[in-house]
């Protein structure tokens, strides 16, 4: 959407950092996001700021991105943004995956949350600079067509994947 605004973006993937290895400590490397591949991603996006030197620095699910990069980014200059649509303050939310993000939640400039409870929550981890941006949906995709539908299954799966690595960290 940005980019078709006329604005210019850069994709920085993290994706390709996210060897799955095998054993315990593959499965470890992965859910709390450390060992060599990571420590490669931070090197390569402040390497990568550092070289394009963009006006603001956004990120959506930043759970591979650590604290101390962050940190750095913002010590350089770099104003940052953070959109999150998952709720790292669940009690559900697999154990792990949310320490990076927690920890780097008063290093981004800007928080956008996906979820109105999700306000108090970054509210009492002490954040200020926070904007509700929840899911929007064109009127006319909520409407029904009006026309009989048959049914023929007990049951449906009503929601949505994401091909964006996050089966790979949570291991499901």
């Amino acid at each position: 959407a940005l980019a078709k605004a006329g604005m210019k973006v850069h994709a920085f993937d993290v994706l390709p950092y996210e060897r799955p290895s095998p054993g315990l400590s593959g499965k470890l490397k992965n859910r709390f996001s450390f060992g060599a591949s990571f420590s490669l991603l931070q090197k390569n996006l402040v390497s990568t700021a550092l070289r394009l030197r963009p006006d603001v620095i956004h990120y959506r699910m930043p759970v591979r991105v650590w604290a101390s990069t962050v940190e750095r980014l913002r010590s350089r200059g770099f104003s940052q943004t953070c959109y999150y649509n998952d709720d790292p303050f669940s009690v559900s939310s697999p154990w792990g995956i949310h320490l990076h993000l927690k920890k780097a939640l008063p290093h981004f400039q800007h928080h956008f949350l996906f979820r109105r409870k999700n306000i108090a929550d970054f509210s009492r981890a002490g954040i200020r600079n926070i904007s509700l941006l929840p899911p929007f949906f064109p009127e006319a995709a909520l409407r029904h067509s009006g026309e009989r539908l048959e049914l023929r299954y007990d049951g449906a799966f009503i929601g949505h994947w994401e091909n964006d690595g996050w089966d790979i960290v949570t291991g499901k």
